[in-house]
């Protein structure tokens, strides 16, 4: 592809993440689309694969490693959590489920350099009639943040620059004091 992609996937047999970022990319796409209970998990090379936010809902590591020097994560988890009223076992597992995937967006987010957090209005994933109205929102949180975003990667980059400099310099001396 022109622009490097990669999307995630967890193997349900062995726990591991599973990043693809070459080969057949409506496989990779459905693999890491593939959400627990919805949608059934993908079979591939003795893998059982499943939505990658299972293990890593804000892949910044992955993004880490495909050699990004500046990282904007979305979090679009929960923002509140609504009281249970007599719950019922699925509802307990479910909001059980829904605080763990939010905490560990929270800690994966950490590793971003900005995190954008629009108002998702608890809406369920699957509640396509509310896309319009969530990339509203998102637009607006994103707005919010952008003088933010543009004075962290002028600094982002002053940094790198300078460490670049500082390495050439070291490696310029090494080269002298070797010859």
């Amino acid at each position: 592809m022109k622009i490097p992609f990669s999307c995630l996937a967890v193997d349900l047999n062995s726990g591991e993440d599973v990043v693809f970022n070459s080969g057949n990319l409506i496989e990779a796409i459905v693999a890491s689309s593939a959400i627990p209970g919805y949608i059934p998990p993908i079979e591939k090379d003795g893998m059982l694969l499943t939505d990658g936010a299972v293990s890593c809902p804000v892949p910044v590591k992955t993004v880490r490693k495909m050699g990004a020097d500046f990282r904007i994560s979305v979090d679009v988890g929960l923002n509140h959590f609504e009281p249970l009223e007599n719950p019922n076992l699925l509802q307990v597992l479910g909001r059980a489920e829904q605080i763990t995937s939010t905490r560990l967006g929270e800690v994966k987010s950490e590793k971003a350099d900005i995190t954008i957090r629009p108002d998702t209005m608890n809406v369920f994933w699957a509640e396509f009639d509310k896309i319009d109205q969530l990339i509203k929102l998102g637009a607006e949180e994103t707005e919010k943040q952008f003088w933010q975003i543009k004075d962290n990667l002028k600094k982002k980059k002053s940094i790198h620059h300078k460490v670049i400099q500082f390495l050439e310099f070291i490696s310029g001396r090494e080269r002298d004091q070797a010859a």
